[in-house]
This record gives C-alpha cells, structure tokens and sequence, in this order.
C-alpha cells in the first residue's frame, strides 16, 4: 500500500542518481546511514525502497511468466500424450469411415439404398456405436492444447488477484 507522498518519490530524481543512491544505501550499516544530515538519510532509504520495490516487482512478473510457461507447456504435453495414445483409434475410426464413405459413393452412382450400403461396411448398431466414440476423439476444432490451460484456472485465480493489486499497471 502506498500513501499519496510516495507516489511520486523518485519521478523528479534522475535514474542514474536514484540507482547510485539505492546502491550505496544497500550497502551502508544503519550506523553509516545515521551519520548523514536527516535530508540525505531520507533521500537514502527512499531510493533504496525504490530499488527494492522494483526489483521485487520485476521478480514477481519473472515468477508470474515462470508458472505461465509451465501451465502452457504442461497443457501442450498432455494434449500431445491423449492424441499419441489415442492415435490407433483415430486411423482406425478414419479408415473406418474411409470405407463407409466409399460405400455411399458408390451408392449414390449406383441409386442403391445408402443405409444398406453402411450395414455392407457395418452392423448399424456398431455404426451408431462408432459415432459416439469418434465423438470422444475429436479434439477441438483448432487442434491445440489451449483448451488444456483452462484445467489450470484455479492455480491461477488463487494469486493473481492478488498479484494484480499489488501491481500498478500504466499503459
């Protein structure tokens, strides 16, 4: 929490005196800092809680990246395992429909029944069957692991609101 005079602690100090500030303040004893006039103690311990702050900042968005990378990473490997372990089925259910296909074809060429054609390739009860497992096959229409990441809202939604506060976002 800040209070309305240290929001713009350190806007009228150049960066570089401000870092060569918070150096040396990080590196003096509080002994060292009280042999300085009240003025250049308070300039001190300001621009060292600046440098802090900002470093402490910085490495909460690194961290916050770090967990993003691991969920988006985590999410593309799944997708890839489910789609490896299921990938005999899925030719088997294309080759499948691959001769169901043809059988219509045929029959639309021919004016034959195309019902009767299906049960030529399969029992209609099998058919029906093999529909709603190649329901269970499919993946989204885009194909990719991003539908995965939402499995991991809730490590999300347990620090980021809290991580959002903290931050002070400018565009």
């Amino acid at each position: 929490p800040s209070s309305e005079n240290d929001k713009g602690l350190g806007r009228h100090i150049h960066q570089n005196r401000l870092l060569k500030l918070a150096r040396e303040g990080g590196q003096m004893t509080p002994k060292d800092l009280g042999k300085f006039e009240p003025q250049r103690r308070y300039a001190t311990l300001a621009a060292v809680v600046l440098e802090s702050t900002a470093t402490v900042i910085d490495e909460l968005v690194d961290l916050h990246d770090r967990i993003l990378v691991k969920l988006f990473s985590g999410a593309k490997h799944k997708h890839q395992q489910q789609f490896q372990k299921q990938g005999k089925a899925i030719n088997d259910k294309v080759r499948l429909y691959s001769r169901i296909g043809q059988a219509l074809l045929e029959a639309k060429e021919s004016g034959s029944d195309p019902y009767a054609a299906i049960e030529a390739v399969i029992p209609w009860d099998e058919f029906t069957e093999s529909v709603s497992e190649a329901e269970l096959l499919a993946r989204p229409e885009g194909f990719d692991h991003l539908h995965l990441v939402g499995e991991n809202f809730a490590t999300l939604r347990r620090y980021t609101p809290a991580l959002l506060e903290v931050l002070e976002l400018r565009a």
